[in-house]
């Protein structure tokens, strides 16, 4: 019962935010802040719009507005986003502590990444001469081994739908 009330409610804010559909096709997004709530909102549209109704779907759909998000606010000036997320997985120093990246920040970090490559950068592979299926496959290993270390459901559900949601995402940000 728990499930079916969580459910609906994750329904009711898709349709919420389908209604308020805020920013106009074409219209250029100025503020960082309200990025994450213009991703929820295609991405839940898109959900809507093809009739899925799969509760992992939206779970999916809310971590990757946070994501994209997230990677918006860190890009750099110049743009080299590639470049700029291999070095970002490196395995440095955290400003804070001193101490090397924890495996599991690694691990999230290194699937986000190939999350934001096969959605942005669909061909990076022919400069990297890997094949066509390296980085979705490479993200869902990384996402695999994060559930398997961590427990946390969305990452068993990025890993198991990530050839899904790519092009979803893509759609969502009309790519």
């Amino acid at each position: 019962m728990a499930e079916e009330n969580s459910f609906r409610n994750f329904l009711a804010e898709a349709w919420e935010l389908k209604k308020q559909n805020e920013f106009p096709k074409g219209a250029d997004i100025l503020v960082v802040d309200r990025l994450e709530r213009f991703f929820v909102s295609r991405l839940n549209c898109l959900l809507l719009d093809k009739n899925i109704i799969e509760s992992e779907m939206y779970l999916c759909a809310d971590y990757i507005a946070r994501t994209l998000a997230g990677y918006a606010r860190e890009f750099p000036s110049t743009f080299r986003a590639a470049e700029y997320l291999y070095a970002y997985l490196q395995c440095r120093q955290s400003e804070k502590s001193g101490e090397p990246i924890r495996r599991e920040d690694y691990l999230v970090r290194a699937g986000q990444a190939c999350f934001v490559i096969s959605v942005f950068f669909p061909c990076l592979h022919h400069s990297r001469r890997v094949d066509e299926r390296y980085y979705a496959e490479m993200g869902a290993t990384f996402f695999y081994q994060y559930f398997l270390e961590s427990g946390k459901e969305v990452a068993q559900h990025m890993a198991e739908r990530f050839d899904e949601l790519v092009p979803l995402t893509q759609e969502a940000i009309e790519f």
